[in-house]
């Protein structure tokens, strides 16, 4: 019997160093994942994503030789299967918790520009470099989840702005171009113009569109689609370049 029980005290610790590792590895990729957001919600995230790598460290200390009180290595292995029975659902609650988060921050740096904004695809109309002199820069970044859309938006004032010079470099790359009132082509494509940006709802149609690119579904209210866009408004040189997926 007692060798049964060493044979099985080995066999648990196996697992647990096996978990462990594996728990750890996780965790490095959470934190490379998020390691363009700034730390007054990044450490939730990461805590979330460390904490099992923490209960197997326990859990490996306790049942070590040096821990001679049987009662708690028992106790122990018991928590170490329940742990292991658990941790598939506990990490499927930790990715959408991460996107819950992350949709709740959608605001990041915006000395990380060129690593939200380096695709050929958005560099059609995103700036490759955020202008000098401008005000109120914002970088927005939201990750799609359920019937969220995926959103990336940068959004900034241009006191200096030209407009005759900003209407003839995006002039021959837009499929349309005009306000959001008179656009009829796609029903609900743009309907989420400005949502997750500074622009107030009621000041959308002040600004004139250029619809890079922009597709929906065939159902009558656009439910799914996607769309790319700068838009300007002239009076107050407000800028918004997006994209967004849904």
């Amino acid at each position: 019997m007692k060798k049964l029980k060493d044979q099985l005290c080995k066999i648990y610790s196996i697992y647990d160093m096996l978990f462990a590792t594996i728990t750890f590895i996780l965790f490095l990729v959470a934190l490379f994942i998020t390691r363009l957001d700034d730390w007054n919600y990044r450490y939730l995230i990461l805590l979330l994503w460390l904490l099992p790598f923490l209960c197997y460290f326990i859990i490996i200390i306790i049942t070590n030789k040096q821990v001679k009180h049987q009662i708690v290595k028992r106790v122990a292995s018991i928590f170490s299967i329940l742990l292991a029975l658990a941790i598939i659902p506990y990490y499927l609650l930790v990715v959408f918790e991460t996107i819950f988060i992350e949709m709740d921050h959608p605001i990041k740096n915006i000395k990380y520009y060129h690593d939200y904004v380096h695709s050929e695809y958005l560099l059609n109309v995103f700036p490759s470099d955020v202008p000098n002199d401008v005000e109120y820069v914002q970088l927005i970044d939201s990750p799609g989840l359920l019937q969220a859309s995926d959103i990336l938006a940068l959004y900034y004032i241009d006191s200096q702005l030209n407009i005759d010079e900003f209407d003839y470099q995006y002039s021959e790359k837009a499929e349309w171009i005009g306000y959001k009132k008179d656009y009829s082509v796609k029903k609900g494509l743009l309907s989420s113009l400005s949502s997750l940006t500074p622009i107030e709802h009621v000041d959308e149609d002040n600004f004139k569109i250029y619809l890079i690119d922009g597709s929906c579904d065939n159902s009558e209210y656009c439910n799914y689609g996607q769309f790319l866009l700068v838009a300007v408004n002239e009076e107050t040189k407000e800028v918004l370049y997006k994209s967004e997926s849904w």
